[in-house]
């Protein structure tokens, strides 16, 4: 009422927690709207997904109300010309209204969080009004919802995938083997429209013989991405007991397609020979002992099934016993080894042919899937002391670097930026080597499909050394400095032994003496860059810093 004056009321009713997801209660099933909608008991339909947020009327309203979850909460309601929206509001439309609620944009913004029934009602309601027929529906994977199995975060990178294409997710692990839980657990397990068996659960919870028939006996269709549970010692969908490893390589493993025209290559180019860059190292697949009754979609080498689809209530492979209930695919992903826990290497292609198979046994549309960052490198390392020499120049593909303050700081401040704006870096920012001391800080990148890279910093302090003055402690000059072919050491005693280290400690030059005390140090030889020299004049040590150009 005080906005558009539609309603009586000032006041909406909050949901945020519960429940996950509305029902609205139809007051007139026969209405066209509701014709290709299956209505529940009491009339009721699913609505909207969690949270809500719905207008609560103070009094009767003129509008005539469809839909409605709870008493006073319309989702529906349409209003005729030039008849006041409720006694007393004075404002009327001029020409026919509907209001037709959402629910709310609290606990994550979603303000089109329509279940599928409440979508095709709203086609309808807009086709009702401009005077046309509705047309049939097309739904995309972002209409539905995965009950997905993991028993820890390591998944969490596929499942920001999924939810990134507007997939509703519910994360769901048995605390004990899927034999003992409760009928109540397999409903719900009935009941959903896809399960995925992650990656990351242990192979060793589908051990269990009991427990593998419960599996294999759920209806609805299933994608298996972990090799472990995919043997014959545990699911038993392939007649394999190993796996093939390749920790070290290739960088990138290769799936082969069997049949190019199949609809998962949908928006995907696959190169010579029918094959697809599928996942970054290290690589760890399924290695099958002898035929499937599945059929291969693609492969990684001829016994390394990738994709692979069962038929209900077929066997896996002769001989196996074990049948599926539900229409299956093993979708591999390869390894976890090595490079910290990636269980979502895909590349850009694979995941594409991914979201096309969910989308396939889902039975929904295809589209254009949001990919998952691979991208785990730094744009650059700033840092605050804008004097100091950062050696080597910055790379993306180099994770070694020296910073050596040449002003009179011995503070310095590192800021990593990632390439990808989805990437996150844990690492010390600010260095004090006030102390003298040397330290090293690790940054690591993190990237949005959990692959990490670490890259090294190493702070060297600042040493006071002129170009021309003599050093009270060490008696030496060195000039010129910056340096490009020789540099000239001048003491007013005699020299040893002189050193020259690199900003990594390593000793570069290493010359005895037993001279005047002017010598000339070739140094072409060196790479340019910052180094320390150590000369030892007679029972002293005299320590500088040079810029070899």
């Amino acid at each position: 009422s005080s906005r558009l004056n539609w309603f009586n009321s000032t006041a909406a009713y909050h949901a945020n927690e519960w429940p996950p997801i509305a029902h609205g209660v139809v007051s007139d099933p026969a209405d066209l709207i509701f014709d290709d909608v299956t209505l529940m008991v009491g009339d009721s339909m699913e609505w909207c997904y969690a949270a809500h947020d719905f207008i609560d009327l103070d009094s009767a309203t003129n509008g005539t109300i469809l839909a409605a979850y709870a008493d006073t909460n319309p989702l529906i309601a349409r209003f005729a010309a030039n008849v006041e929206f409720y006694d007393g509001s004075v404002d009327m439309p001029a020409g026919p209204r509907t209001y037709f609620g959402f629910g709310n944009d609290k606990l994550g913004i979603n303000y089109f969080p329509l279940t599928r029934d409440a979508k095709t009602v709203y086609l309808a309601e807009i086709c009702r009004m401009v005077g046309i027929d509705a047309p049939e529906i097309k739904f995309g994977a972002a209409d539905y919802s995965i009950t997905f199995i993991t028993d820890d975060e390591y998944d969490d990178p596929q499942i920001k995938f999924l939810e990134k294409n507007g997939i509703r997710v519910t994360k769901f692990y048995p605390d004990d083997n899927l034999s003992t839980v409760g009928q109540d657990t397999i409903d719900m397990l009935n009941d959903a429209e896809l399960l995925i068996i992650g990656r990351s659960p242990s192979s060793s919870d589908f051990r269990d013989s009991a427990d593998r028939v419960t599996w294999n006996a759920l209806t609805p269709p299933l994608i298996l991405n972990a090799q472990y549970v995919a043997r014959s010692s545990r699911l038993n969908w392939f007649n394999s007991t190993n796996a093939y490893h390749a920790n070290e390589g290739p960088p990138l493993a290769y799936g082969v397609s069997s049949d190019p025209g199949d609809i998962v290559f949908s928006n995907v180019t696959l190169m010579e020979g029918d094959s697809i860059g599928w996942c970054l190292p290290p690589h760890d697949f399924i290695n099958v002992d002898s035929a499937t009754n599945g059929t291969i979609v693609v492969a990684y080498a001829d016994t390394n099934p990738l994709v692979a689809r069962f038929d209900a209530n077929v066997e896996f492979y002769d001989g196996s016993v074990d049948m599926p209930a539900g229409i299956r695919t093993y979708f591999g992903f390869g390894n976890d080894k090595l490079v910290g826990y990636n269980y979502f290497p895909l590349t850009d292609d694979a995941q594409q042919v991914y979201l096309n198979e969910i989308s396939r046994m889902l039975g929904a549309e295809l589209s254009m899937a949001k990919t998952i960052s691979q991208d785990m490198t730094l744009s650059d390392i700033e840092y605050s002391v804008v004097t100091a020499t950062f050696d080597p120049a910055f790379h993306p593909d180099s994770t070694e670097y020296s910073l050596t303050l040449v002003q009179d700081s011995n503070v310095v401040d590192i800021t990593a930026i990632p390439s990808s704006e989805m990437a996150t870096t844990v690492g010390d920012s600010t260095i004090d080597v006030s102390m003298g001391d040397t330290i090293m800080t690790a940054i690591v990148v993190t990237a949005e499909n959990g692959n990490a890279m670490e890259y090294e910093v190493t702070v060297y302090p600042f040493i006071a050394v002129g170009t021309s003055e003599i050093i009270a402690t060490s008696r030496l000059h060195m000039y010129p400095n910056p340096a490009s072919d020789q540099l000239n050491l001048v003491s007013d005693g005699e020299f040893s032994r002189v050193r020259v280290y690199n900003t990594l400690g390593k000793v570069v030059i290493d010359r005895a003496l037993n001279g005047p005390g002017h010598i000339q140090l070739d140094i072409r030889s060196l790479d340019p860059g910052i180094y320390l020299i150590k000369a030892e004049i007679g029972e002293n040590a005299a320590i500088g810093k040079f810029l070899k150009k």
